[in-house]
């Protein structure tokens, strides 16, 4: 009777096993942000892949991929629906009308992200646990995103 009440007082998760945690919704935010939608789909899927969610995960990231090409297109492709949304954007928005539809896609993103994550984001709230530096994944991801996004674009412009 004795070793069992040792075996039930005997802690259940040991230290050498750390928790993952995902990226501060700061660190997407900001990376969708600065970045595009191609940035903020990118940490989703890091995120995803650090909380060994990605199978999981991967219908929605590829919806919001086919979103964010479909909204590309939208903003930027050709063809009249595309011709006549740019004019209202321009009406509406101003020259930039574009870039406003990127960045709000961009964080329409971050907040899927967050909803697919939430339960984890929460924990690491609550438990204070310990974040990765956000700055390490976010910079490379905004810059590379930017970049990727800007590609998608010109391709849809066919130039």
């Amino acid at each position: 009777m004795d070793s069992s009440r040792n075996t039930l007082l005997q802690p259940t998760l040991s230290q050498d096993k750390s928790i993952a945690t995902p990226f501060s919704v700061q660190t997407t935010f900001f990376t969708a942000f600065f970045g595009a939608p191609l940035a903020a789909l990118a940490i989703t899927i890091i995120n995803a892949y650090r909380l060994r969610r990605s199978v999981r995960d991967l219908p929605t990231l590829l919806v919001l991929l086919l979103l964010a090409v479909a909204v590309g297109w939208l903003t930027d492709g050709p063809g009249a629906v595309p011709k006549a949304f740019a004019a209202w954007l321009d009406l509406h928005l101003g020259d930039n009308g574009d870039n406003i539809v990127h960045r709000f896609f961009s964080l329409c993103i971050v907040g899927a992200g967050y909803l697919l994550h939430r339960r984890e984001q929460r924990n690491a709230e609550v438990l204070a646990l310990e974040r990765p530096n956000g700055w390490l994944v976010g910079i490379p991801c905004a810059l590379l995103g930017a970049i990727a996004w800007t590609a998608v674009v010109l391709s849809i412009r066919g130039l």
